[in-house]
């Protein structure tokens, strides 16, 4: 026996379509897709309704029509999990190499069609369309293949972008008709492709690239953010991340750098300060602004241990109301060097 089920989900807020004014508002003309499944010979309707505005508020809302038994039902979640999916980016590390190695790694290459088929009760994807890479390597060169700049991101963005520009690259990323990068320096007085601009440029490049990007992503996950960064412009790049966090992106990011930390756990004491005090020029003493402000809600740190045997364990750093977050091992890192630096100290006096 059949059952026609429907889901319905809004990605960024699921409890909001339990709400019978909003469910109203969704306009009901959905773009008709159609998906094979090859081992349950069916045709599976979905529909898709993104950038619904309701009550002023910009939201994603899909709605999913399945016509299937109820015995495989459960098959579909890791399809819904794919839905929720799809609006995180992952940026790796190394991120230099793999801007100048995308289009070599498409250039013979087209993509396999998603597949899925059931064995044994199990839903089983095509796991060579990868091409040998983790899917969060391919996905980000794949994200860097098609991208397409959308004016509307761009202008949504814009204030964080200017400060991205302004004290981070010195210069604006532009893309042309056939998809190349390219960096334009601050004055317009030279612009180059991007296999020749620097490290750091290619490092921070898909920052500005995620945003402006068609493809809305409210969630990137950064690794090692701080890559080739000098550490001075580590301290405008916390801003810069602080800044967007607060327009709305959720970030998740790992970090090596005591610069980046330090000047985060910083951004948090100021931004305590200023929400205790309620005063705004203890931001004018810190030539800081309202923007760089932390929402401590929304801060979550965490320290990997390593323990014996190569294991390690991830562990919650709280924050002190007055210290902020305590690095112990950033910490014991630089009492070691500060150590050995006055042992060198003792030797050369005693020359």
């Amino acid at each position: 026996m059949e059952e026609d089920v429907s889901y319905q989900i809004d990605i960024t807020d699921r409890k909001s379509l339990e709400n019978e004014e909003v469910k109203k508002s969704i306009n009901q003309d959905l773009l008709e897709l159609s998906i094979w499944h090859a081992d349950l010979k069916d045709t599976l309707g979905i529909g898709v309704l993104s950038e619904v505005r309701s009550a002023g508020q910009e939201s994603r809302f899909i709605t999913i029509r399945i016509s299937i038994t109820n015995s495989v039902l459960y098959l579909f979640k890791n399809l819904l999990q794919r839905i929720f999916e799809e609006y995180s980016l992952y940026l790796p590390a190394s991120r230099t190499g793999l801007m100048l190695l995308y289009r070599d790694f498409f250039a013979n290459k087209t993509d396999d069609a998603v597949s899925f088929r059931v064995e044994a009760g199990e839903l089983l994807e095509n796991k060579e369309r990868y091409g040998g890479l983790t899917q969060p390597i391919y996905e980000f060169l794949r994200f860097l293949q098609t991208y397409t700049e959308d004016e509307e991101n761009r202008d949504m963005y814009r204030n964080e972008l200017s400060f991205f520009e302004d004290h981070i690259i010195e210069g604006h990323i532009s893309v042309n008709k056939q998809g190349n990068f390219s960096y334009q320096e601050k004055d317009d007085s030279n612009t180059v492709p991007m296999h020749l601009a620097s490290a750091m440029i290619n490092e921070v490049a898909p920052l500005e690239l995620a945003l402006t990007s068609e493809m809305r992503n409210e969630r990137l996950i950064i690794d090692e953010v701080e890559a080739s960064l000098h550490p001075q412009k580590q301290l405008q790049f916390v801003r810069f991340l602080n800044r967007i966090n607060n327009s709305g992106v959720k970030l998740i990011i790992s970090t090596h750098s005591d610069t980046f930390v330090s000047k985060l756990n910083n951004l948090y004491v100021v931004s305590e300060l200023v929400r205790k005090k309620k005063d705004d020029g203890v931001l004018q003493r810190f030539h800081l602004q309202k923007e760089d402000l932390v929402q401590p809600e929304s801060l979550f740190v965490y320290e990997f241990v390593c323990q014996s045997k190569g294991k390690s364990i991830v562990k919650e750093i709280k924050p002190d109301s007055q210290a902020g977050f305590q690095f112990e091992l950033f910490a014991k890192s630089a009492m070691e060097l500060y150590e050995e630096s006055l042992r060198l100290g003792e030797i050369q006096l005693d020359d």
